[in-house]
């Protein structure tokens, strides 16, 4: 085989995992009361990293038996749990303060990670643990009807906490807290004689002063608190960071913590991007971050949103509330969307009805517009009860069950065990007789607990209400009529309640969106799985030296800008990338180990490149063509070193690119080109030391195309120079080895970076 500029050639390659997890050490769980003590479930948590190592107890056991968990399921909980406290100030610390923050994913269970974090804090003897439990009332009453049920607060383990909700600083609260808190210098041994203090708090200004004015009335002693601040990226951060002030909630946050003489505040998200890109040197800032799971069963944007997704339908561009005529009626999509729901509840219905059938209508942060299709939505199922109702043979019976039939068609190809149409017709009414129709928005900072039980389907409309900490029960079809604004990120993924623990009903999910909102789902679930991915490589080193640099889309802005202190700056790499300092005496020569380990196996499969017999000896390079890209990024990419902080940057964003593409595509190939058949060529050095023009130009007289040029179109191309390095008549430097990489424009993905240095 020949290797000519611009070739193509098929081949193979393999795949290999890599581990990035520190090394495990065993904890146990010991059993609640009534169980055989001698029975255990033994975890395998990595706490290698932790800044101590925290042991489950009988609170956090307890819990597993309350949500019963088997053995796997429950050692994975109480793992990521000891893993996370591991992070946190031990319950012994004075004068001293942390931030840390747990990254879930949308609906994944964040509420159960903090509830086993709370409840492992217990068996460790902290005294003092709070939460901030939302900004508005329903989610501080979820939150903690969650903690005090799960943690089975009103039953058997009651005499072991005390809860105070939204307390103000009168006598008796002031009383009840210190009297909680010295029970724990009376009977320093004896824990099971005292409560830890749980303190669920909203999430605003005015409560958190209250909370603050009467911790300063008690005298806190040794206690080292634990915070918990749910939705960690939502109000509590500071948005006058950029006119140097500081916000209500933020001012009122960094009151409650400087009261308190030891403290972790542990912020919860499934949208990390604000906590991230704040200022390093903001107290809010996080010193680690612990990324969370999901459990068998969950559905991810990796599920929904691939690109040859069975769950997604369209919306057309005429069908969208800015454009559809309201006068006309219901938009044709919306009632398309309907029959999917209703095909599902009937399904629901003939296996028993477990829990609940919804859909969600997300059409607009406007009122006035859920009114719209709360209209829509309730004459829809008017009429088409009113139609089920007539004879058999009337032709608008005949025409609903044509509809509904196509619709059927649809579901089936995805949903397994589906009922026979004629089943799912013969139930037709009753499901929709069996289905309500609700706004839901908040009121004066509440949203009412839902009465789910009222009815087994649910058809609900809303916006901001329906985002951030509203469960969405059994929710199979979303119809979102809604652009994608500003195109924030963190904002359009909080808008996903379709995502969440319904792999057991998956096929019966669709979800309508526009090309515009499709486009900035799929490409948050890039953005999200990039950054997930580097804090994963990260784990377990102090986060301010993480860099701040991943996949975002550039119709996507990753937060607010308001929190932000400093700027995202934007990319997509340059066209050639390598390093300006390949020469630094700290890494030449592992470098130049890494690069002869890689290149001796391929010694005997160079070959020349077509076109190339016109060209001088220096100009003539080996080629092979159609090589692994991932023996190259494993073996190549990610052992070379960089001293340079500019060169460093440059290595990562490629790395990064190469690593997407073998996502997409594990037996990606690239080609290889041996500058000079490895002869060393002298290049010059400039003023600040960098390597001065690495590549050749053309030459008109050989035809020599210049270095650029060498490479492939349409997929990587990797370039070997062998360098000596001059700097007037002085040799600095021989037999420096320098990788010049070329990834083609289209496989390149938008890359965003926030650079503090």
């Amino acid at each position: 085989m020949r290797a000519t500029v611009g070739s193509n050639s098929p081949g193979a390659s393999g795949r290999r995992s890599t581990n990035c997890c520190g090394l495990p050490s065993r904890t146990e769980i010991p059993k609640g009361p009534g169980m055989n003590e001698a029975e255990t479930a033994t975890l395998h948590v990595d706490t290698a990293k932790g800044l101590w190592q925290p042991k489950p107890g009988v609170e956090a056991s307890a819990l597993m038996q309350r949500k019963r968990f088997g053995d796997e399921a429950a050692a994975k909980v109480v793992g990521e749990a000891s893993r996370i406290l591991s992070r946190c100030l031990p319950p012994e610390t004075q004068g001293e303060d942390r931030a840390g923050l747990v990254i879930g994913y949308v609906q994944s269970g964040k509420t159960l990670s903090f509830t086993a974090v709370t409840a492992m804090a217990r068996d460790n003897n902290y005294r003092l643990v709070i939460v901030l439990a939302g900004t508005k009332t329903n989610l501080l009453d979820q939150n903690e009807e969650r903690l005090t049920g799960d943690l089975g607060i009103l039953e058997e383990r009651g005499k072991f906490w005390r809860v105070l909700v939204n307390p103000r600083a009168d006598v008796d609260k002031i009383d009840e807290v210190q009297s909680t808190l010295d029970l724990w210098d009376r009977y320093k041994d004896r824990p099971e004689r005292c409560r830890t203090l749980l303190i669920v708090v909203m999430k605003n200004a005015a409560r958190l002063g209250h909370l603050t004015t009467l911790l300063s009335k008690c005298k806190l002693g040794s206690s080292c608190a634990l915070i918990i601040d749910d939705e960690g990226d939502q109000a509590g951060l500071n948005t006058r960071v950029r006119q140097n002030e500081e916000s209500p909630t933020y001012s009122s946050i960094m009151g409650l913590r400087n009261t308190l003489p030891a403290h972790t505040y542990l912020q919860y998200t499934a949208t990390p991007q604000a906590p991230l890109l704040i200022s390093r040197i903001d107290r809010l800032s996080p010193a680690f971050a612990e990324l969370l799971e999901p459990g068998e069963g969950y559905v991810g944007g990796k599920d929904v949103f691939s690109v040859q997704s069975p769950y997604i339908r369209g919306i057309d561009a005429a069908d969208l509330p800015d454009v559809w005529n309201e006068g006309d009626g219901p938009p044709p999509s919306l009632q398309k969307a309907m029959r999917f729901f209703f095909i599902g509840v009937a399904a629901g219905v003939i296996a028993g009805r477990d829990g609940n059938r919804s859909m969600m209508i997300h059409p607009s942060h406007l009122r006035g517009v859920h009114d719209n299709y709360a209209t829509w939505a309730r004459s829809i199922r008017k009429l088409w009860l009113e139609t089920l109702l007539e004879p058999e043979d009337s032709p608008d019976r005949q025409d609903l069950q044509t509809e509904f039939e196509a619709s059927y068609g649809d579901i089936a190809a995805t949903a397994e065990d589906l009922p026979t149409f004629d089943q799912i017709w013969s139930e037709m009414d009753f499901a929709i007789e069996e289905t309500k129709v609700q706004v839901v928005n908040a009121s004066n900072g509440r949203i009412e607990t839902f009465p789910w039980s009222d009815s087994y389907g649910w058809i609900l409309i809303g916006g901001a209400g329906l985002d951030r900490g509203f469960t969405v029960e059994g929710l199979t079809v979303t119809y979102m009529p809604r652009g994608a604004g500003t195109g924030t990120a963190d904002t359009i993924q909080q808008r996903a309640r379709f995502f969440g623990y319904k792999r057991d009903y998956l096929g019966l999910v669709r979800i309508f969106v526009d090309a515009e909102v499709r486009h900035a789902f799929t490409a948050y679930v890039k953005h999200e799985e990039s950054l997930r991915s580097s804090l994963a490589r990260h784990q377990g080193k102090p986060l301010k030296n993480w860099r701040r640099l991943f996949f975002l889309d550039k119709s996507l802005k990753p937060t607010r800008r308001s929190v932000m202190a400093l700027d995202i700056m934007r990319g997509r790499g340059r066209d050639w990338v390598n390093a300006n300092f390949p020469h630094d005496e700290d890494i030449v020569g592992a470098n130049r180990r890494t690069v002869a380990d890689f290149l001796e196996p391929l010694s005997n499969q160079w070959e020349a490149m077509d076109g190339s017999e016109s060209w001088t000896d220096i100009q003539r390079h080996g080629a092979i063509s159609g090589f692994s890209l991932e023996r190259v990024y494993e073996d190549l990419l990610v052992p070379i070193e960089m001293a340079d902080d500019d060169d460093a940057l440059d290595h990562v964003m490629v790395t990064m690119q190469i690593r997407s593409i073998l996502d997409d595509d594990p037996h990606a190939l690239c080609d290889l080109f041996l500058m000079s058949q490895g002869r060393q060529r002298s290049r010059a050095l400039t003023d600040k030391g960098a390597v001065q023009n690495p590549f050749q130009g053309a030459n008109p007289s050989t035809g020599y195309p210049g270095d650029r040029a060498i490479k492939t179109a349409d997929r990587v191309s990797l370039q070997f120079h062998r360098l000596q390095l001059e700097r007037g008549d002085d040799v600095v430097e021989q037999d420096v080895r320098l990788l010049a990489t070329h990834i083609p424009e289209k496989m390149r993905e938008d890359i965003a970076v926030q650079d503090d240095d």
